[in-house]
């Protein structure tokens, strides 16, 4: 019971302290064995499945391989259009491609364009493009590929150009 100086009275019931229980080995065990070990998400083990067979060198090696490359850097790759540098990678990967792995393949090129760059590019111009879906937040990012269209304009310009 606690006074107040003004005369009232006021009851508090103090619980009495417990200490926390520690669980023994055993009920340790038990409870491990039911959760098991921590499973990787989903999204995590498709990603580093394909993050780790993806090969931005591979892909720069292509280019810097070809007869042409001369023309492709003079006219596609020194130029500050990002569509064109973007469709000549998805043209010679021919495989669906995130924004940040088309962005390393620029790094090993050694063409300066960041990732934000990219991503503006896809998306000013992604009626040219074929995506796998809409991102999720936490999801898998989307990947992108040249449309028919789209690849037919850019054989088109490179022989143009050529």
């Amino acid at each position: 019971m606690t006074f107040f100086p003004n005369g009232g009275l006021v009851w508090i019931q103090l619980r009495p302290r417990t200490r926390p229980r520690i669980p023994s080995n055993e009920q340790r065990e038990r409870r491990s064995a039911k959760i098991g070990p921590p499973q990787p998400d989903q999204h995590e083990a498709q990603s580093a499945d394909s993050e780790s067979a993806f090969d931005p060198n591979s892909i720069a090696n292509q280019i810097k391989e070809r007869k042409d490359f001369g023309n492709l850097q003079q006219k596609i790759l020194h130029k500050k259009d990002s569509y064109n540098k973007i469709a000549l990678i998805l043209w010679i990967s021919d495989t669906p491609l995130t924004s940040g792995q088309i962005h390393r393949v620029l790094e090993a090129l050694d063409v300066r364009m960041g990732l934000p760059q990219v991503s503006k590019g896809l998306r000013a111009n992604i009626s040219k493009f074929l995506t796998s879906a809409k991102r999720q937040a936490g999801g898998p990012p989307a990947t992108y590929r040249l449309s028919a269209q789209a690849k037919a304009d850019f054989e088109a310009r490179l022989r143009q150009d050529g």
